[in-house]
């Protein structure tokens, strides 16, 4: 095990909240390593993800990878998302080992498949599999007991209808003119969003852009900065951005892409289309959650080169819920 894949897991662990006496003596350069959850980030790095189909009773460091994956997105216990988010996670208990595929980790499993509609029971197969190694948002997903059949609401909105947007583009390659064009993509997003409710963004027009609610910015993967404190949730190699909920906080309304990933408006193949994106992401910003119909904007999987620049049904009607229109 190397350096980076231990840290991974030494932060899982602490996203789990797993106790010093349960997590014992897993790895050290000079033979062991006590691990001190306490003291340990709580978000988790998922990186690299789970390469092969798993099953109860397997073992190893794919089985780790995999728990790290769903405590990331609200499938497993992790203090870092109850922090953030105020998420409750799918399953509540933790699994008894890191590196082993028990029946909490088939639980999991078994939401993660009830949610996005996909075959199997607790089993990582080739559809799970191909699904997991998507990039994707790194918002949480919402799970109910109970899964609803159309879109999902935070819970979260505005209390105005007109909250004041700015994206900072600076961060994308200068030469390439994708800032201007990342702006005006955005500007798109925001609009085809207003155009079905009453919610109407409008663009910021004061002297401190950071001051805006809706926030939209370029980040470099791991740790990076919000507005006006770190980002508690860290980029992983499968995310492409996250954003924060209405919910009142410093946070709200933020918006981070992730710099690791090649930014495009063209559609072109191997990169991520700033204009789909953003309209998922201020999706989030104006209160919506993540829905497991694969046609909807509020879809958490797009893969790169993919173009979903309209709101679908779904997303439709899930924002005039919220805001009202029609």
């Amino acid at each position: 095990m190397n350096r980076r894949e231990l840290l991974g897991l030494l932060a899982f662990a602490g996203g789990l909240g797993i106790s010093r006496r349960a997590c014992g003596c897993f790895w050290r350069r000079r033979r062991r390593y006590k691990i001190g959850c306490r003291e340990i980030e709580p978000f988790q790095v998922c990186d690299p993800l789970p390469s092969q189909v798993l099953a109860p009773g397997d073992t190893g460091q794919e089985v780790a990878k995999l728990h790290a994956y769903l405590s990331q997105f609200g499938y497993l216990p992790n203090v870092g998302l109850q922090r953030a988010y105020g998420y409750t996670p799918a399953i509540s208990e933790c699994p008894r080992s890191l590196e082993t595929y028990d029946e909490v980790t088939r639980k999991a499993v078994v939401a993660f498949q009830s949610f996005y509609r996909l075959p199997g029971e607790g089993t990582v197969n080739e559809r799970t599999l191909q699904l997991i190694r998507t990039p994707r948002c790194g918002v949480p997903d919402k799970v109910f007991p109970s899964q609803p059949t159309r879109y999902v609401v935070s819970g979260y909105k505005w209390p105005f209808n007109n909250p004041a947007w700015w994206a900072e583009t600076w961060q994308l390659p200068s030469g390439s003119g994708v800032q201007k064009l990342a702006w005006q993509a955005i500007g798109n997003a925001v609009g085809e969003w207003a155009g079905y409710s009453n919610i109407k963004p409008q663009k910021y027009m004061g002297d401190l852009p950071q001051s805006s609610p809706i926030y939209l910015c370029w980040r470099a993967g791991g740790p990076h900065s919000g507005k006006f404190r770190p980002c508690p949730t860290p980029f992983e190699n499968a995310v492409l951005a996250h954003a924060a909920y209405p919910d009142g906080s410093d946070r709200a309304g933020e918006i981070h892409f992730n710099t690791a990933f090649h930014w495009a408006t063209d559609g072109s193949a191997e990169a991520a289309d700033v204009e789909s994106v953003a309209l998922h992401e201020l999706g989030h910003a104006l209160g919506l959650a993540h829905t497991a119909h694969n046609e909807a904007v509020m879809y958490a999987y797009i893969s790169l080169g993919t173009i979903k620049r309209k709101c679908a049904a779904d997303d439709i009607d899930g924002i005039r819920q919220i805001y009202g229109g029609g």
